[in-house]
């Protein structure tokens, strides 16, 4: 009765969980055929509630004695028309089996109902018993949240003052989805900008140890009045070969391990050639930087101090 409620539903189910796998007999042309599909169990309400388009159904959306199934099921079972058709649902239970014949009283357009990484597998929707219901799913208009959890923990206090509240917004929910593959990407983040870090001392470390090895030839080139610029070359001469194979290097294992990371999502993006060239150029600028600063530190040394090793 609140304002800010838009519908109620009750349901077994909740989009973006697991559903359960269940035995179901198909009725072809060749006989029956036995298959293992989704399964789900909801109501009416909550499927109008969630805005699933029903296609073809008997009897709008009353699915009481029946089941629904997207088109992923009706294509995998190679029904033409699959409304009327008579399916038997099997139940393994402990205290025996159960055995139903129901009708495909309908057809739903194919939607996300589990993992959003996987493509849309076949589903078949029972009704339920409505008196057993696991959940209340409360659609709001679009406001402030925290509004909406007041109106929720304020009915329920006037429902129930003993037992506690236990609810979730549904995108809580499919966030989970993204939590795993947020967290390893601010992983490989912070272990990324850890290796160039790394990468930019070790450059650093190398130029330093170079430029002591060969401080006499630095003298004797800064006596006969060599520049920054001469220096520069005779560094990153050394380097660049280096640089080079480890840019291609990088960009062959990063290519292979993303593809084959992108593979287990069935609906992805494609790898594009622009982060690879940004990654070559921070690479190389760092490698400039780390000489830069030692070509410095040349240009104002005494080569007399250099030569007097001899």
């Amino acid at each position: 009765k609140d304002a800010a409620v838009l519908q109620t539903a009750r349901s077994n189910y909740v989009f973006s969980m697991y559903p359960i796998k269940h035995t179901i007999l198909f009725n072809t042309q060749e006989g029956f055929v036995v298959r293992s599909f989704n399964n789900i169990q909801t109501t009416p309400d909550y499927i109008q509630l969630m805005g699933v388009k029903v296609h073809d159904s008997v009897d709008s959306l009353g699915f009481a004695n029946g089941v629904l199934v997207n088109r992923v099921l009706v294509d995998s079972v190679g029904y033409d028309s699959p409304v009327g058709k008579k399916i038997i649902t099997h139940y393994q239970f402990l205290e025996g089996k159960q055995r139903r014949i129901r009708t495909i009283n309908g057809i739903v357009d194919d939607f996300h109902y589990a993992l959003l990484n996987k493509p849309v597998e076949p589903l078949v929707i029972l009704p339920m018993n409505i008196n057993y219901a696991r959940y209340l799913v409360v659609k709001f208009h679009p406001g402030d949240i925290n509004l909406q959890k007041e109106v929720v923990e304020k009915a329920w206090r006037d429902y129930d003052r003993v037992n506690p509240l236990h609810y979730f917004p549904l995108s809580d929910n499919i966030e989970g989805f993204f939590e795993h593959n947020r967290n390893l990407s601010t992983f490989f983040s912070y272990l990324a900008w850890l290796c160039v870090l790394i990468a930019f001392l070790g450059v650093l470390g190398i130029t330093a140890y170079n430029i002591e090895q060969r401080s006499v030839e630095i003298g004797i080139r800064k006596v006969l009045g060599a520049n920054w610029g001469d220096y520069f070359q005779m560094f990153f001469s050394n380097y660049f070969p280096l640089y080079l194979m480890g840019s291609l290097l990088g960009i062959v294992v990063c290519v292979i391990t993303l593809q084959r990371w992108l593979g287990t999502f069935a609906y992805r993006i494609e790898l594009d050639f622009v982060p690879f060239a940004l990654a070559v150029v921070l690479v190389g600028i760092i490698v400039f930087t780390a000489i830069i600063i030692h070509i410095f530190r040349i240009m104002y040394m005494n080569p007399a101090d250099s030569l007097r090793k001899e």
